[in-house]
């Protein structure tokens, strides 16, 4: 994406962004055009480029977008950061299933892998998991709750959510409370 804080580039890059997320509701996302987002936005061509590089930058952008919400409602609730998770998967449940029965959660993935140490290190530079941790290397224990939350969540999607969410919350949580503080050396 290419950045502007002007209001009309804001304003582009939402509809935009919005003009896909209704085409994936309708069509599966490798036959999505660039040109069927244009028209279906109602913008320019030059618009369009002027504010992303393809489709692809598109939903990067949002999913970027949505994990640094995501990141800044972490450093308010950090005490519960699993339920704070399962509230961010209640929100935005319709684009984490699109993104599911299009084979893209890897994506996603990818997108927390690289942009939430960001988030992270610009926040309070406290890992919300060091209770569990104690004084392990922070630069693997971020990748590693990553892996293995965000990877049950994925399962649990593509598996139907035949479980309750609160099932799984559970069962992460259960998980989580399993873990002891190394003792120091």
């Amino acid at each position: 994406m290419k950045d502007s804080d002007n209001p009309s580039a804001i304003r582009s890059r939402k509809v935009i962004t919005d003009s896909l997320l209704e085409l994936l509701n309708i069509f599966p996302y490798n036959e999505i055009t660039v040109t069927q987002i244009i028209q279906n936005s109602d913008v320019a061509r030059r618009t369009f480029y002027r504010n992303f590089t393809s489709k692809d930058d598109v939903i990067e952008t949002y999913i970027r977008n949505i994990i640094m919400e995501y990141a800044d409602s972490w450093e308010i609730h950090k005490s519960n950061s699993i339920d704070l998770i399962f509230d961010f998967v209640d929100k935005y449940k319709p684009f984490l299933v699109l993104l599911a029965r299009n084979n893209m959660l890897h994506i996603f993935l990818t997108c927390l892998n690289n942009y939430l140490p960001e988030a992270h290190r610009n926040a309070a530079q406290e890992d919300p998991f060091r209770a569990f941790f104690g004084d392990l290397n922070p630069s693997f224990l971020l990748p590693f709750h990553i892996g293995g939350i965000w990877n049950t969540i994925f399962v649990w999607m593509n598996n139907g959510m035949k479980e309750s969410q609160d099932d799984i919350r559970l069962t992460l949580k259960s998980y989580y409370s399993s873990f002891t503080i190394p003792s120091a050396k």
